[in-house]
């Protein structure tokens, strides 16, 4: 069960960090349009200056939650990983009980069959001293 939190964690971590980006680069885009449509008719330098920094600062971003995301792929892959080992690790401990209970049943019904004989033949030997037969 820890495994399987782990791994639901670290999924919601990945959905919003590449919300962010997607974000970001929706950002990038419309500074860019917005740098773009400033050139035309009378040049804002200071603006276009703006627009250039916040374009420089979102890539920078961009660029280091990328590196983030990439960290957080490889801590779920290890997570899904130690999630299965984990259910593999289950399953063989069910099928180890199965096969102990298998195991118990077949002894019992066995104990039981030769109990039934012993009883049969005691049965059967004790009418033969007394002249009976079944």
């Amino acid at each position: 069960m820890r495994e399987q939190r782990l791994v639901a964690m670290l999924e919601r971590e990945r959905l919003a960090l590449e919300e962010h980006i997607r974000q970001l680069q929706r950002a990038i885009a419309a500074s860019r349009r917005a740098m773009r449509d400033a050139l035309t008719g009378m040049v804002d330098a200071p603006m276009l200056r703006l627009h250039a920094f916040s374009i420089t600062l979102q890539s920078q971003e961009q660029y280091r939650l990328s590196s983030v995301r990439a960290a957080l792929h490889e801590r779920l892959g290890s997570a899904r990983q130690s999630l299965t080992e984990a259910a593999r690790a289950r399953r063989a401990i069910e099928l180890m009980r199965e096969r102990h209970s298998r195991r118990r049943r077949d002894l019992i019904v066995k104990t039981d069959a030769e109990a039934l004989e012993e009883l049969a033949i005691r049965a059967q030997s004790r009418g033969a001293v007394s002249g009976h037969s079944l």
